[in-house]
């Protein structure tokens, strides 16, 4: 059985962007904008019209919810080299269930959901390479449902640290460094 780590670590270990031909690439960074962020400064809120979609070029961008009584979710950490934000963009909905915001200074490619549109319309290859993202974040996804079921709250964490620390580690003398704000 593949563990939640294991999907997490194949999904991350392969940029889908580097899957899409040169010409099409250079299509889609040619027309994304630089966006520089400070600690704390929102990419987006829930309920908000989607605006397009982001890819991580320094920092870290947090994604959390916020339940009715206050209490926060931290859901994930978005670094260097992940593209975010496609999901409401594609369904053509408010975002619905979290918020996106630097985790210290960042900075981001965005790419307007009219480009995206325009480009999508024009290279069939990227259509597909945003199908292969979604099934990538599907397996995560049902790969953590199965895991938090059968799993203890302590097998839990520990899979997340692991999982933070794959993507977000830096080597110390000692281990790894996770250099997030984590509640």
């Amino acid at each position: 059985m593949t563990s939640l780590l294991e999907v997490y670590r194949a999904v991350f270990a392969s940029d889908w962007f580097d899957g899409v031909p040169t010409a099409v690439r250079d299509d889609v960074m040619s027309r994304t904008r630089r966006r520089a962020l400070a600690s704390g400064q929102h990419v987006y809120s829930r309920d908000e019209t989607p605006d397009g979609i982001y890819r991580v070029v320094a920092g870290s961008i947090r994604v959390s919810g916020t339940s009715r009584e206050g209490r926060e979710t931290l859901l994930d950490f978005y670094g260097p080299g992940v593209w975010f934000g496609e999901i409401a963009t594609l369904a053509g909905t408010p975002r619905m269930l979290h918020d996106a915001e630097a985790d210290g200074p960042a900075s981001l490619l965005h790419l307007a959901s009219l480009d995206l549109e325009e480009l999508l319309a024009v290279h069939p290859s990227l259509s597909r390479a945003l199908l292969r993202l979604e099934a990538q974040r599907m397996q995560i996804l049902f790969a953590a449902l199965q895991s938090y079921s059968s799993q203890t709250m302590e097998q839990r964490l520990a899979t997340r640290l692991l999982m933070l620390a794959s993507t977000h580690g830096v080597a110390m003398p000692l281990g790894l460094k996770i250099d997030l704000h984590l509640p």
